[in-house]
């Protein structure tokens, strides 16, 4: 099933003033992206760096004081998320540029392509890949994080619906064209007091399209029961982030 990018948009402009305080894996994400990226770039990776779907921020601050790059361009599909990026990131060296990263023609070449917690949106990832391996330099750097397929398998298994998650194994095959430096896996749990929080926090994380979306007061009422009844523990429900780390090389 084709993503719906028009309402990706929407529901994460609508989250844009929510984002940040109930974010707290997706700022981990990036601060452990951040860690990796800086134990493998080199002075040459820096110089000119592409953020896609840069959100409120959160990773593109980190990146930028971290490598200081001569340019840096930030996107996002977003423009309320963009603004709120651009509003903390003032400096001369620093472009927006808005819409849909998959869809785009980038006019400009870089040392480093870097996303976190984005490409899971895309339609084809593996085409993305090949874009991206066009517009890095010889030796340039792609740097992402992502999710694997035991991504918020509660909600997939209560309500049918979920994105396309890929392997470690099917993202070796994707990135043939690069020499993979580090790929990890690493699970993360949250709780909640009730699955209606649960929906609640993919709401303010703007990823409530795959979910509870549309699914009127029935939907969420025999959704939130079949939750705790399939996860309750001990007067909590989790929710699973199932997250794939990788830094790859363009040969």
């Amino acid at each position: 099933m084709e993503i719906d990018k028009t309402l990706v948009e929407r529901q994460f402009s609508r989250a844009a003033c929510t984002y940040d305080k109930n974010a707290v894996i997706q700022h981990g994400i990036a601060e452990n992206l951040m860690k990796l990226i800086r134990m493998n770039a080199g002075k040459g990776d820096s110089r000119r760096i592409m953020e896609l779907g840069a959100g409120t921020g959160y990773f593109s601050r980190m990146l930028y004081e971290e490598m200081k790059p001569e340019q840096m361009y930030v996107n996002d599909i977003s423009s309320e998320m963009l603004n709120v990026c651009m509003s903390s990131l003032r400096y001369g060296n620093v472009q927006a540029v808005a819409g849909d990263a998959e869809m785009m023609d980038f006019p400009f070449q870089v040392d480093m392509i870097a996303s976190c917690s984005v490409i899971q949106w895309f339609n084809d990832q593996q085409t993305h890949f090949g874009l991206c391996h066009d517009v890095l330099d010889d030796d340039g750097l792609l740097a992402f994080a992502t999710f694997g397929p035991d991504n918020m398998k509660e909600v997939r298994s209560v309500s049918g619906k979920g994105l396309r998650y890929y392997s470690l194994n099917d993202y070796c095959g994707m990135l043939s064209e690069y020499e993979v430096v580090c790929m990890q896996n690493e699970k993360y749990e949250l709780h909640f007091d009730t699955p209606a929080d649960v929906l609640r926090h993919m709401k303010n994380t703007g990823v409530n399209s795959i979910s509870g979306g549309g699914l009127g007061m029935k939907g969420i009422h025999d959704f939130c029961r079949l939750y705790e009844d399939c996860f309750g523990h001990d007067g909590r429900v989790p929710l699973t982030y199932d997250v794939i780390y990788c830094l790859a090389r363009k040969k």
